[in-house]
């Protein structure tokens, strides 16, 4: 009796307790505390973490995973996966004329032409992104190289690294295929002169520095606004060399001789070459046009005259109306001129709904800078696709001449 007197007050003192701080008293199986303050309730897990706590790392791994997520996408962004589209068409293109004039085919040099050409690009748009650091114009550019791995000057120097082992491996594979196969291989005559063709070397060579003048110091061409004349340049020399490199006669003892066989080729009505290399340098220059538009006030506060600031972007996109008409009617001119097949055409016209859907969504959208971002992907579906056409085009010609 005196123990349940005893524990009868207790408990009473502790019920009054909470109820002199307005609060019923807590259970412990509730799994509420009071905290230190005895002001408010802190619910814990089984864990023993409070669900402020455990709410606040969940929320730091949804970040985490989001950021792990955007990066991936900006390094997709930044490897330009489509883009090497660019160095596919031209090889494909310039085999298909080869083909289609001679019935000469080589698989070998074909794959080496495509890995010089891939190995080019990725120097192209590794130094770019230098280049472009250098002078500012990429400093809101999520998915710059440079920015990707650091932004400084460590960055910098890494990137442009890996951009001349690129060339290098390009500058390699173009001695290989200008090497001449006629002889046994042997080390004097690796290390002899004249045992490359010097022709196809100052092709390249020509199409190289075209590249580096588009955006290396001291020329930076590109800022004047000639990217576009350079791009359809480079192109032009590039498809011609993969030409010469394929069909050049065993008799060409030269560079003199090979360059005059070469522009007999270009300026003869009778082979595919001119209309063909046109028609690729100009659906590649489109790419290179449309790449400016979400771009107009970088290139304007770095002091770059693209086309974009030079027109506006209104105008640009009526520009971009010209020349998607100029590339079906370049097509039908070739046609006509004998120097491509039918088929080429008729396969040719089937892209028009891309060249519509280009056309379409830089109307629609030229005035809002990040809504028209994509449309360089709607170019290079574009010439992806064109390419394939008169690739195909090309070769059907032949197979109808046989």
């Amino acid at each position: 009796r005196q123990s349940k007197t005893c524990t009868q007050p207790q408990a009473m003192a502790g019920t009054s307790l909470d109820s002199a701080n307005g609060r019923e008293p807590i259970p412990k199986s509730t799994g509420l505390q009071i905290n230190g303050a005895g002001n408010s309730l802190t619910k814990r897990h089984p864990a023993g973490k409070p669900e402020n706590e455990s709410a606040s790392e969940n929320t730091n791994q949804a970040h985490h995973a989001h950021s792990a997520e955007e990066r991936k996408r900006l390094w997709k962004a930044a490897i330009k996966v489509p883009m090497y589209t660019v160095a596919l068409s031209p090889t494909l293109v310039g085999t298909a004329c080869v083909y289609y004039d001679t019935g000469m085919f080589s698989l070998f040099k074909m794959t080496l032409i495509l890995l010089t050409s891939v190995c080019l690009i990725a120097w192209v748009n590794l130094s770019n992104d230098v280049f472009d650091t250098d002078t500012g114009i990429d400093k809101n550019k999520k998915e710059s190289v440079v920015n990707l791995l650091g932004g400084d000057r460590k960055a910098r120097n890494k990137t442009y690294l890996v951009a001349n082992v690129f060339l290098l491996v390009g500058i390699l594979s173009i001695l290989r295929l200008c090497y001449d196969d006629t002889k046994e291989w042997s080390l004097e005559r690796i290390s002899s002169l004249s045992s490359y063709d010097f022709t196809s070397v100052a092709l390249w060579a020509t199409s190289i520095m075209l590249g580096y003048m588009y955006q290396g110091p001291p020329f930076r061409l590109g800022y004047l606004g000639l990217g576009e004349p350079i791009c359809f340049s480079a192109w032009f020399v590039g498809i011609s060399a993969m030409y010469y490199l394929q069909c050049s006669p065993v008799m060409v003892k030269s560079s003199l001789h090979g360059f005059s066989y070469l522009i007999f080729i270009v300026l003869s009505l009778k082979n595919s070459l001119c209309i063909s290399a046109s028609l690729v340098s100009l659906v590649t220059t489109i790419i290179l046009f449309c790449s400016h538009f979400h771009q107009e006030a970088d290139d304007l506060a770095a002091g770059k005259r693209s086309p974009i600031v030079r027109l506006g972007t209104y105008r640009a996109s009526q520009v971009l109306v010209v020349m998607c008409v100029a590339l079906y009617i370049i097509a039908v001119a070739g046609w006509y001129s004998n120097q491509l097949p039918w088929i080429a055409l008729l396969l040719i016209s089937l892209t028009l709904p891309n060249a519509w859907k280009l056309i379409a969504f830089g109307r629609a959208n030229y005035m809002e800078p990040e809504r028209i971002r994509p449309l360089k992907y709607y170019a290079v579906v574009l010439n992806f696709w064109f390419s394939v056409a008169l690739c195909l085009g090309l070769a059907a010609g032949r197979w109808m001449k046989l």
